[in-house]
């Protein structure tokens, strides 16, 4: 006796094959930054109407895409951004991949060669960003043990949103640690790698996160995740 289809599935499978043709037809790339750069909008405007004062600090820049996006996102804000003073732009690169670094090789796709990109264009993106839409917006070169070992250096005095997007441990930690004590109750991460490397702990970007969490007693919560692999997570500056 002939099983019932009571969905009506086997009328569909044409259009069900079609769509999945489609589908992989999308680039993974495009997956990944479509859910980023929505994620880079929900997290101006979570701390634009919650008035989170601070700058928006980008750990990862390559080419530059994001950062653009993150400058644009804080001006379409208008009414809904609470804020008494404006948000400044800083992005923190080598352009040169990851320089020397203990755990370079753990993970097959974040090499140095996948992430080197010429700085010269970075810069004038940005001193074209800064131009067009009337903000500060800086770019960092360099190996973030040089770059990022005191963060008055740069007159940053708070963090409204932290853009991570290190690939490896080591850099990831030196970040956040450079973050400490800009973070603020509100204060939003968006985490790159934070479901990668399997899931593990240890010597990846999500241990960094949580020892770093452990260590200076910063509450967070995910609130969702994003593109591929990736969370907006919310911080608190000590935990409850």
């Amino acid at each position: 006796m002939a099983k019932k289809d009571p969905f009506g599935l086997a009328k569909i499978n044409f259009f069900q094959d079609v769509i999945s043709c489609l589908m992989n037809l999308k680039p993974y790339a495009l997956d990944h930054n479509l859910g980023k750069y929505d994620a880079i909008r929900h997290a101006h405007f979570l701390t634009g109407i919650e008035a989170v004062e601070g700058d928006y600090l980008e750990f990862g820049v390559f080419t530059g895409s994001s950062f653009a996006h993150s400058v644009r996102s804080y001006k379409k804000l208008g009414e809904f951004n609470q804020r008494k003073g404006p948000v400044r732009f800083f992005g923190f690169d080598s352009f040169e991949g990851f320089g020397e670094s203990e755990d370079e090789n753990q993970h097959p796709f974040f090499q140095d060669s996948n992430f080197v990109w010429p700085v010269e264009r970075v810069l004038k993106r940005a001193s074209k960003l800064a131009r067009n839409h009337g903000v500060e917006a800086r770019i960092i070169k360099g190996f973030f043990d040089e770059t990022l070992r005191d963060s008055k250096k740069y007159e940053i005095e708070k963090a409204s949103v932290i853009f991570m997007d290190c690939d490896l441990h080591d850099a990831t930690r030196r970040a956040l640690e450079f973050c400490t004590e800009l973070i603020q109750d509100g204060t939003i991460l968006l985490m790159d790698e934070y479901f990668y490397f399997q899931g593990k702990a240890g010597m990846t970007p999500y241990g960094a996160f949580i020892d770093w969490c452990a260590t200076h007693q910063i509450g967070h919560r995910v609130i969702r995740s994003y593109g591929i692999g990736s969370a907006i997570i919310i911080l608190q500056r000590a935990t409850v």
